[in-house]
């Protein structure tokens, strides 16, 4: 006993003296590996971007009722976050009469590997300013790793709140088919196991007390998050060892694309209801979205074959399954990168400001006109 106490001791002592050390040591972030795209490389503003980006993506998210997280805001030269919790648009103009567009999607709406004028949303004024005189009042509404029944979610809280848009913009599909992959099932959202484990073991109920248990793992985040997030990096958790399928590839795309189908139908009823417009983007994915391969593209694609091959196949399913069936508010963007040869994705999902160029284009042609019109006449 004695023994185990000692060893308990050294390790208390010693595990905080070695996340310093680590802390110290430079690692290559997610934000730092851009510097190697060609894209990035030829930005002067790409080492302020980087470091701005991995300042806010260290910073801990907070608890967001219903939608479980959102940012809290944060103040930097190339990355902002309101006190509304949302990413900066550039240049949107919220002036009473002002039309209302608002856009809602995951990490690639909120803008993640794109600095505050080159996201979606301020691209997209951008590109509508020089279509119209009209002030836009351009929201982003988006958060990393949002499923869309969270960006549902946030839609309805904003229409409690009294607010209401004119056009709603939604642009997602990549997280629904990740969660789905990685949980075994589309009902969930990000992380679920590690949010259920996290309520679980507080052992909260209506009344109750609360008691709290930590893990091996938790409490090495807990004392050393340095030496901890090093060990994610070095030997990352493969989503198929962490969930248990319930359902092969196809039959889980099926199931996922019925589910985002359905919060469509949740939208556009409170569309109905609430007397605005909308219109639904399928994003595009670099496993399954047929862009001639620049060799950084080629790199990841090789990456996700060893890595992910059951998803790759659920990608394209869902792909499949989405072009077979557009609604007249529905774009499929999932081969909006065929006519380029540059790199545009940053990850398998993540693009740089030039492929958010193209989607915005794509947007543009889809939806412009009618909002630069100001009229609903012929809005999908």
């Amino acid at each position: 006993m004695i023994a185990l106490a000692c060893g308990l001791l050294a390790a208390a002592l010693l595990l905080p003296i070695a996340d310093v050390i680590v802390g110290y040591v430079p690692g290559t972030s997610y934000s730092g590996r851009l510097a190697s795209i060609p894209y990035y490389a030829r930005q002067a503003w790409t080492g302020r971007f980087v470091a701005d980006q991995d300042a806010i993506g260290s910073a801990r998210v907070r608890y967001e009722p219903f939608t479980v997280w959102r940012r809290p805001p944060y103040a930097s030269e190339t990355v902002n976050v309101g006190p509304d919790r949302q990413r900066v648009v550039p240049g949107s103009d919220c002036t009473p009469g002002a039309r209302k567009i608002w856009f809602f999607g995951g990490s690639s709406m909120w803008g993640t590997s794109s600095p505050d004028w080159a996201t979606i949303p301020a691209l997209f004024r951008a590109e509508m300013h020089e279509r119209t005189t009209a002030p836009l009042c351009v929201r982003n509404f988006g958060e990393s790793a949002w499923s869309s029944t969270q960006e549902v979610i946030a839609l309805v809280k904003a229409l409690q709140r009294g607010e209401l848009p004119d056009v709603a913009v939604f642009y997602d599909g990549a997280n629904d088919l990740n969660f789905a992959f990685e949980n075994g099932d589309p009902y969930g959202h990000a992380q679920f196991a590690i949010v259920r484990r996290q309520f679980d073991r507080s052992r909260r109920s209506r009344g109750g007390g609360r008691g709290v248990e930590r893990s091996p793992s938790e409490l090495l985040r807990w004392f050393a998050p340095n030496l901890a997030a090093r060990v994610d990096q070095a030997w990352p958790v493969a989503p198929e060892q962490a969930a248990g399928h319930r359902l092969d590839p196809g039959e889980l795309a099926a199931e996922a694309v019925r589910v985002l189908r359905l919060n469509r139908e949740v939208v556009r009823a409170l569309a109905s209801r609430f007397g605005f417009e909308v219109h639904f983007f399928w994003q595009p994915y670099l496993v399954a979205g047929r862009k001639p391969l620049a060799p950084g593209e080629e790199q990841m694609m090789a990456s996700a074959r060893r890595y992910r091959p059951g998803f790759l196949s659920m990608v394209e399913f869902a792909n499949a399954l989405v072009a077979s069936g557009q609604a007249p508010d529905e774009t499929d963007l999932s081969r909006v990168f065929e006519g380029t040869t540059e790199q545009v994705y940053t990850d398998p999902v993540h693009v740089t400001p030039r492929g958010n160029e193209l989607v915005v284009r794509a947007m543009v042609r889809a939806i412009g006109e009618k909002i630069a019109s100001g009229s609903g006449e012929g809005m999908p």
